[in-house]
């Protein structure tokens, strides 16, 4: 499963398999030593953690999220929704399953939500949590520059 939208994407945290899925990430870091995790699996996880907590910090996280089908996230009620919805639950499931994509824009879909026009000052640690999510994906897949370097090499064009 990747972490970009499927055709028929659905918030699944009213089902069971979703509201067990924080027990089921945190299970990953219980298995049995013979059943080593990847350091990117524990990064990535640790990040999906950093995430839900700062939504939760700042009132984006919703307690009772409705249920939705979307194709993409523009087609989601609000990005919050989509990040909590979605995103995040197809996010631990590419851990689960050791299969990441070659790459991640959601901290450039953050971006574009928060910062674009007008910036919203309660989300720029979620901004950057989002775009060192980036990072971490991307890492081992040809391009192994941090977000800092990305920048800087930006700026110097």
């Amino acid at each position: 499963m990747s972490l970009k939208s499927r055709n028929s994407s659905q918030c699944c945290l009213n089902s069971q398999e979703c509201r067990n899925a924080k027990a089921v990430s945190t299970q990953t870091y219980m298995e049995p030593l013979h059943q080593k995790i990847s350091e990117k699996a524990k990064r990535v996880n640790q990040k999906l953690d950093e995430i839900e907590l700062e939504m939760k910090r700042i009132g984006f996280w919703n307690a009772s999220p409705p249920t939705f089908a979307v194709s993409n996230f523009q087609e989601a009620p609000s990005f919050e929704l989509w990040l909590q919805c979605i995103f995040i639950p197809h996010a631990r499931a590419a851990v689960r399953e050791n299969n990441y994509p070659p790459s991640s824009q959601v901290g450039l879909m953050a971006l574009r939500q928060y910062d674009y026009h007008s910036q919203v000052t309660e989300a720029q640690d979620l901004l950057r949590l989002l775009n060192e999510f980036d990072d971490i994906i991307e890492e081992n897949a040809g391009d192994v520059r941090t977000g800092e370097d990305k920048r800087q090499r930006s700026q110097s064009s």
